[in-house]
């Protein structure tokens, strides 16, 4: 459903698969955020989510096909981050 209007905006083979790795590389962005909510400074903070885009296996994820499981680290690093912050509305979601 998501993806739905990119698709219909430019019906293309490869829109999933640039919407996945754009899915995947901002993924970087809560867990950056959780972690400064946990405490560490913006250096320890960007050295991990530096280390989350370059590990082999997000690499992996983002050559192979389109797969809706490559979904899962951003939807599971902004539920961190509500479920961190007591953002109901967030953890619903």
């Amino acid at each position: 459903m998501v993806l739905a209007p990119f698709v219909v905006l430019w019906p293309r083979p490869e829109t999933p698969i640039v919407v996945q790795i754009v899915a995947l590389a901002a993924a970087a962005l809560p867990l950056y955020a959780f972690a400064r909510s946990c405490g560490t400074t913006g250096r320890s903070a960007t050295l991990l989510a530096i280390a989350f885009l370059v590990s082999p296996s997000l690499q992996g994820w983002a050559y192979d096909g389109f797969v809706a499981e490559d979904f899962i680290p951003i939807g599971a690093f902004s539920l961190a981050l509500a479920l961190r912050n007591r953002l109901l509305a967030g953890t619903l979601l």
